[in-house]
C-alpha cells in the first residue's frame, strides 16, 4: 500500500520510529476526546510515521496489546494496557498481571520495552474512595 505520491520502493523501505534527528512522542488518547470534530484525523496524521515503522502488533486480551517498531539502534516493543479497577475480583487482577508479565517476557530480549496505559496506580497511603 502506498501513500499518494509515494513509489512502491519508498513504501516498502523500513522506517525508523526513533532517530536522533526527529522527535518521537509516545502517548495515549482518551477515546472520548476523539469524538471532537477533527481529532481523529489529527491522530491519524500523527500516526503515519509510526505505521510505517511498525513491524508487528498483537492484541492479547481486551486489556492488553503490544506493538513492535523499527528504531535506529534497537527495535522497540510498546505494551499498552488497561488494568482492572481496584474493586475488581482478585482473580481478574491476577490474570491481568500474569498476562502482562507473559507479554513482557515474550518481547525480544534486546528490544527497548515501554509499558504504558492506565494501570490504576495509587500513590500514598490514603485509599479512601479508591
Amino acid at each position: 500500500m502506498t501513500c499518494a505520491g509515494e513509489s512502491n520502493q519508498e513504501a516498502s523501505a523500513p522506517t525508523n520510529l526513533l532517530s536522533i534527528k526527529v522527535n518521537t512522542r509516545i502517548g495515549t488518547w482518551n477515546i472520548r476526546t476523539l469524538y471532537e470534530v477533527g481529532k481523529a484525523a489529527q491522530v491519524a496524521k500523527g500516526l503515519q510515521e509510526a505505521t510505517k515503522a511498525m513491524i508487528a502488533w498483537e492484541p492479547l486480551t481486551p486489556r492488553l496489546m503490544s506493538a513492535r517498531f523499527n528504531s535506529k539502534r534497537r527495535k522497540i516493543t510498546i505494551i499498552q494496557c488497561y488494568a482492572p479497577l481496584n474493586a475488581a475480583e482478585e482473580q481478574e487482577k491476577d490474570e491481568f498481571y500474569a498476562a502482562l508479565q507473559s507479554m513482557i517476557h515474550r518481547a525480544p530480549r534486546r528490544d527497548i520495552k515501554v509499558v504504558m496505559g492506565d494501570l490504576n496506580v495509587k500513590v500514598g497511603e490514603d485509599n479512601t474512595n479508591k
